[in-house]
């Protein structure tokens, strides 16, 4: 059985046991929209990783992607070149540093 289904099964198994167990109308109907955002959330999120692992994937040895920005503190002097700052980039190993670009 695929996980959307499992998904879909446990679901319908919460939403009728809330309901027997003297959940009013307006109340299963909030659940299963909350039911329904919170899986609609992950199935996308899940899906961003598939294509994000197939990105990963298909790069060749030394090859580089932009995996989003970071913000934090900077040491600033007078006369540094903001603009220089602002487009800086970290190049990442495996986790490592391994090279600053401004």
């Amino acid at each position: 059985m695929e996980k959307t289904d499992k998904f879909e099964e446990e679901k319908s198994k919460m939403l009728t046991g809330f309901a027997l167990r003297g959940g009013e109308g307006t109340q299963v109907e909030n659940l299963r929209k909350q039911l329904d955002s919170e899986s609609q959330r992950f199935f996308r999120r899940k899906d961003e990783i598939m294509r994000q692992i197939s990105a990963v994937q298909e790069l060749r040895e030394g090859e580089e992607i932009a995996a989003g920005s970071v913000e934090g503190p900077r040491e600033l002097r007078i006369g540094d070149d903001f603009t220089a700052l602002a487009r800086a980039q970290i190049v990442l190993r495996d986790g490592i540093i391994v090279e600053l670009r401004s």
